[in-house]
This record gives C-alpha cells, sequence and structure tokens, in this order.
C-alpha cells in the first residue's frame, strides 16, 4: 500500500472516531438536559407533549359549557340521597350523635333513607357548611368514599362496573350525571394522549364552600372508578380550585397524584391506556340493564335530558321504518350540528345512541317472534337482512338466528 494511501485511511479513521465522540457526548448533553427538564418540571413545549394538557382541553371546549350558569334558582337543586347516608354514617364514626346531625341539618326519612331519596340543595348546603366548619371532620372526607357502594348511585354505579374500559364507565358517569346531582356540570374530553374528566359546580356559586363539593365529588369519582377498576387506578394529574386543600397526607394517599392548582373547575386526567384497558366487571347486557334504570330514575324524578329525548325519538322512528337523523333533530327544535354537540357534552353520539337502540329494539323484535329478519332489519334501517345479522352479532355475541333460538329452547 502506498504511504499516500496509508495517511488517508488513518486520517478517514480519525474523522470518523472523532465525529462518534461528538455524537456520543451530544447524545449526553440532550438526555442531561431532558432529565434537568424534567426535575425542575419546566413547561417547554418538548415536555408538554407527554405530559396532561389540561389548559388546552379547557380551551377546547364549547364558549356554551364555558360560560354555563345555572338556570333555575339553586334551593331547587337536589343530590341523590345515598351521598348524604354516607356522609351521616362517617360523622357518626367520629364520634357525633346521628340523630343530633339529623336535626341539626333538619333531615328526614325522604333525605336519605330511602332508594329513591333526594337531599334538596337546602339541606345539603348546611352539611357542607358543617363540614367546612370543623377541620377535624375535613381532614376526614378522604375516607367518604368507603362509605359508598357500587348501589349508592342507582343504576349508575353498575352501569360503570360493568362498562367494557373505564373511558365507557366514565361516559356512564356523564350521562347520568344528574342522577348523582344535578347542580354539577361533568364534560369528557380527549386529545391523542389523554382524557380529562371536568368537573364544575355552576349550581354552587352562590355557596361559599363550593371548593368543597368538588373536592366530595372527586373522592366518589375516584372511589366509584377504582371499584371498576382496581384500587391502583389513579389519575396521572388532578386539578383543583385550592390544591392546599388537598395538601393532607390523606389527600396525597387517597389521590395517589400530582395536585396542581386551577380555576373553578375540577380536573382528571387519565393517559389512554388508562382509558382503554380492559375491565374485570364487563357485561355490556348488566351496563344496558342498569343504564335503563338509571334513565328510569331520571324519568320519575323529572329529569329530562337531551340523550333520553333522542332515545325516545329513536324508538318512535325504528316503529315507523323511519330512521333519519335530521328528522329527529327538527322534532326535536334542533339543527343537526347542535343535535351532535349537545350529544357529545353528554358524553356520547347520535352513532353510539344508534346503536344501542338498535341492539335493544332487535332483541324485542326477536323475541316476540312475530317479524322475519328482512322485515326487522327495514325497521331497524339496514340495507339488508346479511347488514344486520353481523351487526346484531356484534352487539350481542351471537346471530339473530342463535339469538331467537335460545329464546325458544328456554321457553
Amino acid at each position: 500500500m502506498r504511504p499516500f494511501s496509508l495517511i488517508n485511511s488513518a486520517f478517514h479513521s480519525y474523522v470518523v472516531c472523532k465525529t462518534s465522540a461528538r455524537l456520543v457526548a451530544s447524545s449526553y448533553r440532550i438526555h442531561s438536559l431532558w432529565s434537568w427538564m424534567a426535575q425542575r418540571n419546566i413547561d417547554s413545549g418538548l415536555q408538554r407533549h407527554y405530559a396532561p394538557n389540561i389548559e388546552g382541553c379547557l380551551a377546547r371546549m364549547d364558549p356554551a359549557y364555558e360560560n354555563q350558569e345555572y338556570s333555575g334558582e339553586a334551593e331547587a337543586g337536589s343530590v341523590i340521597g345515598s351521598c348524604t347516608k354516607a356522609i351521616l354514617a362517617l360523622l357518626a364514626d367520629l364520634g357525633w350523635n346521628r340523630d343530633q346531625l339529623v336535626a341539626r341539618f333538619t333531615l328526614n326519612a325522604d333525605d336519605y333513607q330511602l332508594p329513591e331519596s333526594r337531599t334538596s340543595y337546602r339541606k345539603w348546603r348546611r352539611i357542607i357548611h358543617f363540614i367546612c366548619d370543623n377541620p377535624a371532620i375535613y381532614e376526614a372526607i378522604s375516607k367518604m368514599g368507603n362509605l359508598l357502594h357500587l348501589t349508592s348511585l342507582h343504576g349508575v354505579g353498575y352501569a360503570m362496573f360493568a362498562a367494557p374500559t373505564p373511558k365507557r364507565s366514565i361516559q356512564y358517569l356523564v350521562q347520568f350525571q344528574k342522577v348523582v346531582d344535578d347542580l354539577t356540570v361533568v364534560r369528557f374530553e380527549q386529545d391523542s394522549d389523554f382524557g380529562y374528566l371536568v368537573i364544575d359546580t355552576p349550581g354552587y356559586d352562590r355557596c361559599p364552600v363550593r371548593n368543597t363539593q368538588l373536592m366530595l365529588y372527586v373522592i366518589m369519582v375516584l372511589h366509584i372508578l377504582r371499584l371498576c377498576a382496581g384500587v391502583q387506578f389513579s389519575p396521572c394529574e388532578l386539578r383543583l380550585p385550592d390544591a392546599q386543600m388537598a395538601s393532607g397526607a390523606g389527600y396525597l394517599q387517597l389521590f395517589g397524584c400530582p395536585i396542581q392548582p386551577g380555576d373553578r373547575r375540577a380536573v382528571m386526567a387519565f393517559s389512554r391506556s388508562q382509558l382503554i384497558m380492559p375491565l374485570p366487571g364487563s357485561n355490556p347486557a348488566l351496563a344496558q340493564w342498569n343504564a335503563e334504570v338509571a334513565q328510569e330514575y331520571l324519568v320519575k324524578q323529572g329529569v329530562t335530558s337531551v340523550v333520553s329525548r333522542v332515545r325516545a325519538g329513536m324508538v318512535s322512528q325504528i316503529q315507523q321504518a323511519n330512521l333519519d337523523q335530521y328528522q329527529l333533530a327538527l322534532t326535536l327544535g334542533l339543527s343537526v350540528r347542535q343535535l351532535q354537540r349537545q350529544l357529545q357534552q353528554a358524553g356520547t353520539s347520535y352513532t353510539e345512541l344508534l346503536n344501542e337502540v338498535r341492539a335493544f329494539s332487535a332483541k324485542e323484535m326477536l323475541r316476540q317472534n312475530r317479524l322475519s329478519l328482512g322485515e326487522i332489519s327495514y325497521r331497524l334501517g339496514f340495507a339488508n337482512s346479511g347488514n344486520f345479522c353481523r351487526a346484531f352479532k356484534r352487539w350481542c355475541g351471537v346471530t339473530p338466528f342463535e339469538f331467537r333460538g335460545e329464546r325458544v329452547t328456554s321457553l
């Protein structure tokens, strides 16, 4: 080999080694910078991509929701009686006399003891004030969730438990929020990486202790979600109007996530992987049945929602074999866009409700055993019976023939 070639080869090797060393050093500096940013929690665009973007979630909300106010007198609102019963049990465990508390809050059996009981806002506000006036009680309400059960929320709890994923469980809560408290507004938002449960209390704006009401609601929601998904299930981040309220050791242990100060709302952030994980109690039939129980409860209480009105309209259209979203929106006095927006705010969509109503109606028509599959397909708005059979198998896990055969065999 020529001397010039040896020199050229040696120089080339030197350049390659030097460049590699610089790349390694640069990678180390980038890694060190990233670690330093993570430790200092610097709010850069790079860091924010991997963290819950709660500000972005709130900014995406419709102005109608952002500026929502409670339209009626707050005295007309109410809370499900099981929450009142849980707080009374907690106070009794702390040594307070239950009879004296009942007298102090002017409660009667209709307020908390019966399955249909609801506590008026006026009486509930007295309970919240009492909690705030006693610091020892306030620290102890972190344990209130232990006194709530799936049966406490009149169908909503078991609908959440039997949902296929935490996301669907949260959507049931949003859909039937008025079962729990008709003065609180709940909304579910998503981006590509996280889901956000936003809780607001416009109905409590006249109450100086509205932040305590938010805290009670967050505790209740987290407890029910843990009954569904396991005791380790926690938000990635919790935003509270007054983060100092949750600075006690009991609350930090309860929530199991960073707690940040925010505006008037509480926001619970969950990762996408958390929201789509399968729930051990998943049972579509049980979830649907309990959702119907919750809906019947709302109707009995005189609380109607756009979801129930859409369901009723769909059932009517199916009976007339005339499923049409435009006509349904017109019947409700809305445009299609307004209908879609209101359903989104309720945590569902037209397609999702349509599938639920179709599945329910299909099973009812198959049970009656009077219509052919072609007639059922036509009434449900399918182009042919093949499409209907595939959809029914997706909804129920069996074909229409198998479902009808099982019914005949069981009879």
